[in-house]
């Protein structure tokens, strides 16, 4: 897969709560740094801003979440158990 087709299915999937609530932030802290004249401000907003848009954290994509287990159904099967019973002394 090339890089460009890459960054747009990160861009545009798995938009959960916490991404939105991260968005949102990102913005507000450029929106404030641009009012205030600060470039180290409105640089953290782009940060913060980058890494909710291609879905990264500080370790890259998913370095830092917990990878999601597939449940295969298929391969159930039923298990038997055998009884032991403790020896009376």
């Amino acid at each position: 897969m090339n890089s460009l087709a890459y960054y747009k299915q990160q861009l545009f999937s798995n938009w959960s709560f916490m991404r939105m609530i991260r968005f949102i932030l990102s913005i507000v802290i450029l929106i404030q740094s641009v009012q205030s004249h600060d470039i180290m401000f409105g640089f953290l907003g782009g940060i913060f801003l980058t890494q909710t848009l291609l879905n990264m954290g500080c370790c890259g994509v998913g370095g830092c979440a917990v990878p999601i287990k597939k449940i295969n159904t298929e391969n159930i099967q039923d298990v038997q158990f055998e009884e032991i019973k403790e020896l009376k002394k």
